[in-house]
């Protein structure tokens, strides 16, 4: 690890990109990261070095399914790329893509982990925003057809009609409910 950590050309090039890098030690342990990752999570160097950064960033809506295939794939001493949201210390969420990899010593023992962290927040508010802009065209269509048979009329449900208001499920996770 001091091998890696003490090459001035692998800090020098880390700290040019625009993606965030982690480098932990076997436990987890941050042993260095960019400024990019600083600026990102909003914690200086010397709060974090030598933390389980992962903890200080995880909160509710953090994926927990998410956190536990990291977990796995770390205990295995394998790479994995995730998306999940993380917790910057002021408090606001942002998402990020990472891609983890074991970092191996000359004897192909795992000595740690890098981590190069993607922003992609403003993709999923990009997402948001479309998907309450479809919530909105449907509901204008529900309006303009309400003389008409029900839209989402399930005929298997054992619910009366009145109860099966139509609503919309996106594969981000957003629920438009359409009835008001």
């Amino acid at each position: 690890m001091k091998e890696i950590l003490g090459n001035r050309n692998f800090k020098m090039l880390a700290e040019q990109v625009t993606e965030a890098i982690v480098v932990t030690d076997a436990n987890g342990r941050l042993n260095w990261c960019n400024n990019a990752f600083t600026e990102l999570c909003g914690y200086a160097k010397d709060e974090i070095i030598g933390e389980r950064v992962s903890r200080m960033l995880q909160g509710p809506l953090t994926d927990q399914e998410n956190v536990q295939l990291i977990r796995d794939a770390i205990k295995a001493e394998r790479p994995i790329k995730t998306e999940l949201i993380n917790y910057h210390k002021d408090g606001h969420t942002y998402w990020v893509q990472l891609s983890i990899n074991p970092i191996k010593d000359k004897k192909n023992n795992t000595i740690g982990f890098m981590a190069i962290e993607h922003d992609t927040t403003s993709k999923h508010h990009t997402l948001s925003e479309h998907e309450e802009q479809i919530v909105e065209l449907y509901k204008t269509l529900l309006v303009t057809f309400e003389d008409q048979a029900p839209v989402n009329e399930d005929p298997f449900s054992e619910e009366p009609l009145e109860n099966q208001g139509p609503s919309v499920e996106f594969p981000s996770g957003y629920k438009g409910q359409l009835s008001d």
